[in-house]
């Protein structure tokens, strides 16, 4: 059995040594290398190159990949279960909230709806307790305006509604 394992071991040694490494290679437009007596840090801006082809008249380094990475600085899960529809829209004197299923109190707060004029300005507030709930827009002007359908301090959604004349 030790044989068979150190066969074993070996052959994939010997094939691991004897295949070609491949690397990316840097390209970059700066960069600087630290060293203190604790050890070196090497820095550069630039892109990564992952394949180079040399031609009679110069190199190339194609498909020049560029790292992707986000942070993602804070982030609170919403209720994906809560559907809310809006109608009519364009609407003339009221608009509908419909939250399925009914929006009963829970620990984020009750849900509240928040229209703004397209200037910024707050022209309603009202809360949602019902699964239907009825917002009174006749006596807004005749424009486009945006709801936010808040939960608390919660943002859930929000919707651009037409008032109409």
């Amino acid at each position: 059995m030790n044989i068979k394992m150190n066969a074993i071991v070996l052959l994939w040694t010997v094939s691991w040594l004897g295949s070609p490494l491949l690397a990316q290679k840097g390209v970059v437009s700066a960069g600087i290398d630290i060293q203190s007596a604790g050890g070196s840090v090497a820095s550069t801006i630039g892109q990564t190159a992952y394949q180079v082809i040399d031609g009679e008249i110069g190199i190339v380094h194609q498909g020049l990949q560029q790292p992707y990475s986000f942070n993602i600085v804070g982030i609170e899960d919403l209720q994906e279960d809560i559907v809310i529809r809006l109608f009519p829209n364009p609407a003339e004197s009221a608009v509908f909230v419909q939250l399925s299923p009914p929006a009963p109190g829970s620990a984020q707060g009750p849900f509240t709806a928040r229209m703004y004029s397209f200037e910024g300005k707050l022209v309603l507030e009202q809360t949602l307790p019902n699964e239907v709930n009825t917002i009174p827009i006749d006596q807004l002007n005749a424009a486009m305006y945006l709801l936010q359908v808040w939960q608390g301090n919660t943002f859930i959604k929000s919707y651009s509604l037409t008032k109409v004349n």
